[in-house]
């Protein structure tokens, strides 16, 4: 729904949604090794998810501003597994996006934070007998920052931006087992290399 106010200098969009997903025989990833973090596809033998989310679009004069909420569960089955979990997991996140217009000078500021909530996943392993084994990791829950500066040049034809990505220098979170194959605490996921910076020149050729 579209919502104008003040001679539509003020727009406001919100917006709702729900799904639902039920999949048989799904491939997923799962960890097999924390650190480093590695991969493997592996066969999930019924996987749903379930969510909601509310999302907003406020746009006031050289004002923009982006937010939403979002809750989602998932159940992921393994029946090649004698005590299989099929319990529906909860994640949460939340982002915010707000930019702010100069056109005098030709500047546009933006900012980008996004907050992920804990989530599940399988973690593949081998007990003391050398068998493979399969439990869900609880991953630690983090935000991530980025912003930027984008300034015209040229009648609009050169776009010059400088950026930093990353500016929290999130580089790993810690992930929790919810068996004993693992303490908990002593797994580290690798998220990134840390904060960075970056400069983009991006020029129209107009043809």
């Amino acid at each position: 729904k579209n919502f104008y106010l003040n001679d539509r200098r003020i727009r406001y969009q919100p917006k709702i949604s729900g799904w639902f997903l039920d999949v048989k025989d799904k491939i997923d990833l799962v960890i097999t090794s924390p650190s480093p973090l590695t991969y493997q596809y592996h066969n999930i033998d019924k996987y749903q998810t379930w969510g909601l989310a509310f999302r907003n679009q406020l746009q006031l004069d050289r004002v923009g501003l982006n937010f939403g909420v979002s809750l989602n569960g998932e159940s992921k089955e393994l029946e090649s597994e004698g005590d299989y979990d099929d319990r529906f997991l909860y994640s949460f996140q939340a982002n915010v996006n707000a930019s702010y217009q100069l056109p005098r000078w030709g500047v546009v500021a933006s900012a980008y934070f996004k907050y992920n909530g804990r989530q599940y996943q399988f973690l593949s392993d081998v007990d003391q007998e050398g068998n493979t084994i399969f439990s869900k990791e609880r991953q630690q829950g983090y935000g991530w920052l980025d912003a930027s500066i984008r300034k015209y040049f040229l009648d609009n034809k050169l776009e010059v931006t400088l950026g930093a990505r990353n500016l929290l220098d999130i580089t790993e979170i810690k992930s929790y087992s919810n068996t004993g194959v693992h303490s908990a605490g002593d797994n580290a996921l690798l998220m990134g290399y840390g904060r960075s910076y970056f400069l983009k020149l991006l020029y129209n050729l107009n043809f």
